[in-house]
């Protein structure tokens, strides 16, 4: 497997501010049937990485919250 080629972006704190809003305010869907990774990721990870990410813990928004 190809090992990720680190990257930097930048966006600004308004557009961080409206990501994470936007990311507190998803409707998730039902949690999957099976108790392991066969329906691919659980929705309790991908709530977890989305929700206490760097992207939610980081910039103006993590400031103000």
């Amino acid at each position: 497997m190809t090992k990720p080629t680190p990257f930097r972006t930048h966006a600004s704190d308004t557009q961080m501010e409206n990501l994470c809003t936007r990311l507190h305010n998803t409707q998730w869907p039902e949690r999957e049937t099976v108790d392991d990774w066969s329906q691919e990721a659980p929705l309790s990870y991908v709530q977890e990485v989305a929700l206490t990410g760097p992207i939610s813990t980081t910039g103006a928004h993590a400031k103000q919250h």
